[in-house]
């Protein structure tokens, strides 16, 4: 027990950084799932950060994965492929032992990801320089580095409002997105391993496996640490002068089996999922009127532009526009590029170093000069892993900052403490979000839905949501276009044909329950095909059934 008080002594300021980690990021997911009343009206809470994707995580736990192939369960006949679904099949799994998907998505897959997370980045940083500071700089920064988002809301609206604004993914908001929080502690695994110059079969095949989980977690994590890895381990075989045909094989070999296990399933439709578009995910930047709206410069660019003049003013307005983009979203991250540079100009760098800042530059490269078909924005998921490989090296420019004999130093290393606060401090108050999601009616109508003999459901009116699938637990004939466009299922058909509630045009032969649900019509609106009987109605829901 002495032993144990003394460590944790030691350790204090770590432990400090860890425990109000757990807090913070908590906060955005543990009365998610909660029984809740608002102006007389009681039900369920999710809160909107959640909800769409929580719901499609739902559905996919719920559907997917009781048959080979996998079904995708918000749109009959077709199978789930081109996703990243392994987080899916772990809810799956943790569900077959009981424990819901509630659960199992908004605490116990948070809480492992924080204990992950804090083990092997506490292991890498600690690898890195033995120092309890240097330790709790790096935890700080990976779990609260924040962009400069929360300064335009203050701005604009005089308060913090900054989740409203689009950005790269923050060190606090992880768990917004669950495949992205779990790909962290594989990418810092990785990392560890990295730490070692002579890795044995052992560790290039652990590379491999972490690489194949990756991709199953996120497309964009994948291709992040395949760069990552090969960069760093070309550097030491280099210098050993190898080549590293066989190690790199391996690392090859995961990517190939990754990409037909999560992605397709054959090659024959391959096709590169981006478009070259430079700086379209920075122009916003100066268009928006709620962002920074510089609207002489966006005038001269377009003026430029139209007028095909590729001149020094439109080299020196894009440039402007693509370090505003990424001073946004760097937030007080931008210490770590002040210390990089300072780094390579004194040549003080591993060659994880090299490697790590290699990877920042694909990614923010890949991020500044594409879009991604079908969801443009989307491409943006690549600087979230920057701005994460980010934090180590701002990191380090704060332990010294803080360890110098310097008041002035110190000063600047406090300020950029506080210039990373404000964010997580805001996230805490979505821990008081109270609403109805889904009133006590809806539910015991789709607890009733669940109970029935397997078959098709058709949600009325139509759902932008997989509500339906997921606590009904039954594949539905259409819902969700988002979702479906991203999948690149052609749903625009069979959508318009359920569309209209009083002119529905669909085979009746695919369809074995009709879900539909009250909202200021009347049943007679419905023009449903003959067959069709109630088996369920209360003061929000009428279910359906195909005789």
């Amino acid at each position: 027990m002495k032993i144990r008080l003394v460590s944790v002594r030691r350790n204090l300021i770590p432990i400090v950084v860890v425990s109000t980690a757990f807090i913070t990021n908590l906060s955005l997911t543990v009365f998610n799932g909660v029984g809740t009343c608002v102006g007389g009206i009681c039900g369920m809470y999710i809160g909107n950060l959640h909800y769409h994707d929580f719901l499609w995580h739902f559905a996919l736990a719920k559907n997917a994965f009781e048959s080979i192939p996998f079904i995708l369960p918000i749109y009959k006949g077709a199978t789930l492929s081109g996703y990243n679904y392994l987080v899916d099949i772990i809810l799956f799994l943790f569900d077959k032992i009981r424990i819901s998907v509630f659960t199992s998505y908004f605490l116990v897959l948070p809480i492992i990801y924080l204990i992950l997370t804090a083990y092997f980045g506490w292991i890498y940083l600690k690898r890195k320089k033995n120092d309890k500071l240097f330790i709790a700089t790096g935890l700080f920064f990976i779990f609260f580095g924040s962009s400069f988002s929360y300064v335009l809301s203050l701005y604009h609206f005089h308060t913090w409002r900054s989740f409203m604004y689009a950005q790269a993914m923050q060190s606090g908001r992880a768990l917004l997105n669950m495949p992205y929080a779990l790909s962290l502690p594989v990418m810092l695994a990785s990392m560890v391993l990295l730490q070692i110059k002579h890795l044995s079969k052992k560790h290039m095949i652990l590379l491999g496996v972490f690489l194949f989980m990756m991709f199953g977690l996120k497309f964009y994590g994948g291709i992040v640490l395949f760069v990552l890895i090969v960069s760093s381990r070309a550097f030491i075989l280099i210098k050993k002068g190898k080549y590293g045909v066989g190690e790199f094989s391996i690392y090859l070999a995961a990517c190939v089996v990754a990409y037909f296990a999560f992605y397709k399933t054959n090659f024959s439709s391959f096709e590169i999922p981006f478009t070259f578009s430079p700086l379209s995910i920075a122009h916003p930047m100066i268009e928006e009127k709620d962002m920074f709206y510089l609207p002489s410069l966006v005038l001269a660019r377009y003026t430029l532009v139209a007028n095909g003049l590729f001149s020094p003013r439109l080299i020196a307005i894009e440039l402007f526009t693509a370090g505003l983009f990424l001073f946004y979203n760097l937030g007080s991250r931008v210490l770590g590029f002040l210390h990089i540079v300072r780094n390579l100009y004194k040549r003080k760098m591993t060659e994880l170093d090299i490697a790590l800042i290699i990877t920042i530059f694909i990614s923010t490269l890949i991020t500044l000069l594409f879009i991604q078909r079908r969801e443009w924005w989307n491409i943006i998921q690549f600087m979230g892993y920057a701005l994460f490989l980010m934090n180590f090296f701002a990191a380090e420019a704060l332990f010294y900052l803080l360890k110098s004999k310097n008041r002035l130093s110190i000063v600047a290393g406090v300020v950029f403490v506080l210039l990373t606060l404000p964010s997580n401090i805001e996230q805490i108050n979505f821990a008081r979000e109270r609403h109805v999601s889904f009133t006590n009616h809806e539910l015991t109508a789709l607890e009733f839905l669940k109970k029935q003999p397997q078959g098709t459901v058709l949600a009325l009116p139509y759902q932008e949501t997989s509500y339906v699938s997921a606590f009904g637990e039954k594949q539905q004939f259409i819902a969700d276009k988002t979702q479906l466009y991203l999948l690149g299922i052609d749903y625009e058909k069979r959508l318009n044909g359920v569309k209209d509630i009083g002119k529905l045009t669909f085979d009746r032969n695919h369809v074995s329950y009709i879900y539909y649900k009250k909202n200021n019509t009347i049943d007679s609106s419905l023009n449903l095909p003959k067959g069709y009987v109630s088996i369920f109605q209360n003061q929000e829901v009428t279910i359906y059934f195909r005789r």
